[in-house]
């Protein structure tokens, strides 16, 4: 219901009957003169006795607001939490689930019995991951290519310093083999990367060899 420029309320000038904000005379409000028992309230103060706030969400006059004095911020977040919410509904429905560890467990069980034939798996490219490096991929030539890198991940630019396990423990860049052939230890088939960007060229690898080839000439 609007409220329109003019219009009277239709309780204006009413008094309150028998406590019933302006209701016409003679009726009464259902719980008017009802009160909860003494078994009742022994039973509400019961169920309530001990309970508050915890520490993350109770007020504390020392801690002031995250927000506070910030301008605008408000307006960001916002924006964040609506693309997060496009993403879950559209794009990636499965943004933020996480799998219980059954359910984990029985997906690797059906994967495990569905390619006992490791030679059907789609990733499959006959065997070349078990072939063995050759003897110049040694720690001296990985370190070279590192420094030849600066250090930096060649794919998202992320410093060795900034690289982390999920325990929290640093590591160094990993070498990779452009052509994926172990045996090319060629400068110019070896690439710095972090375990995250490594990861992704186990997919595409024709696509991820010509990507870092262009990219090695350019840079030369």
């Amino acid at each position: 219901m609007v409220f329109k420029k003019g219009q009277i309320a239709w309780n204006k000038g009413k008094k309150n009957v028998n406590g019933n904000c302006g209701a016409p005379k003679g009726i009464i409000p259902w719980n008017k003169g009802k009160y909860h028992t003494q078994i009742t309230k022994d039973k509400i103060s019961k169920k309530n006795k001990g309970k508050h706030h915890s520490i993350n969400t109770e007020f504390k006059k020392e801690i002031l607001p995250w927000n506070k004095g910030k301008k605008g911020i408000m307006k960001d977040v916002i924006k964040k939490m609506n693309i997060i919410r496009k993403l879950k509904g559209k794009d990636k429905p499965n943004l933020g689930k996480h799998h219980i560890k059954e359910t984990l467990d029985k997906i690797s069980k059906k994967a495990k019995e569905r390619f006992k034939d490791i030679t059907k798996h789609p990733s499959w490219l006959g065997g070349i991951s078990f072939e063995p490096y050759g003897i110049e991929f040694n720690t001296k030539l990985k370190e070279k290519i590192r420094k030849r890198d600066n250090f930096r991940c060649q794919e998202c630019f992320r410093h060795q310093d900034e690289l982390f396990t999920k325990k929290g423990k640093k590591y160094k860049l990993n070498i990779h083999h452009i052509d994926f052939c172990k045996t090319n230890n060629n400068p110019n088939n070896l690439i710095s990367l972090c375990k995250s960007c490594h990861g992704q060229t186990q997919f595409n690898r024709e696509d991820w060899t010509k990507y870092f080839q262009n990219k090695i000439k350019g840079e030369n």
